[in-house]
């Protein structure tokens, strides 16, 4: 057991770090991924030691481990409720709202494509692009979204631009004033990749909106990486 155990962390690891040679993505997911299954290859491969060494020698750090343990199960619950919105789709028609993603990045071109599919069926629907400039972006990401959807077909006259948010908390406060002061529908459609929509269904919420969820796709490898940075996130979220 121990043996399997070991070699599925040293998947993992590899697996967080495929993102950095290939897509230049490092954050705060791939860096603690690894670094949370590099402790758990350890345990796996000086399990009796270490097991004796935390309850023997040193109850105390073994209450703070398995204090760790539990957080790492309140993570995953998260990530299992992140999952659970992929499978929802739109009850009815709103506004599409888009939530900002770095520029050029291809989780921004997966909820582009996603919006504007959505576009194709329901060319009588406006989309708001939210999303400011940040500090290695060239332009903001509304912007950038609101070009890439021209292009590839949807009415500029249908898009609204929303650039000043800097987290997904700004992206539907200011959507939610944006709606009012451009007389939108208040029913909106959330474009987000998989693992952040049940951080956008809480701010969403937050904010008094009704909104059905349009789950984009996120590329195999970045998933990992993006679902352990997403489950940082909501854990500071509930402890805050």
């Amino acid at each position: 057991m121990g043996m399997v155990v070991q070699i599925l962390c040293i998947v993992m690891m590899v697996w967080y770090l495929i993102p950095v040679f290939t897509a230049h993505v490092l954050n705060s997911g791939n860096v603690c991924g690894i670094l949370l299954f590099m402790l758990i290859y350890s345990y796996a491969r000086h399990f009796h030691q270490v097991n004796r060494f935390l309850i023997l020698k040193h109850a105390k750090l073994g209450m703070l481990v398995l204090a760790l343990s539990l957080v790492i199960c309140v993570m995953l619950t998260s990530s299992a409720l992140a999952i659970a919105q992929t499978s929802k789709r739109p009850g009815q028609e709103g506004t599409v709202v888009v939530l900002g993603c770095k520029v050029g990045s291809q989780l921004a071109q997966s909820r582009i494509d996603t919006a504007v599919a959505y576009m194709k069926y329901h060319p009588e629907a406006y989309v708001v692009v939210t999303g400011g400039t940040g500090r290695d972006e060239y332009m903001s990401e509304a912007e950038y979204m609101r070009r890439q959807m021209v292009y590839e077909g949807v009415d500029s006259a249908h898009i609204v631009m929303e650039q000043e948010a800097r987290n997904t908390y700004e992206n539907m406060k200011n959507t939610s004033i944006l709606l009012g002061e451009k007389n939108l529908n208040e029913h909106i459609i959330i474009v987000s990749n998989d693992f952040h929509l049940y951080r956008s269904d809480y701010y969403a919420k937050k904010n008094h909106l009704t909104y059905d969820n349009l789950a984009a796709p996120t590329p195999w490898y970045l998933l990992p990486t993006y679902f352990t940075r997403e489950m940082i996130a909501v854990l500071h979220i509930w402890l805050s």
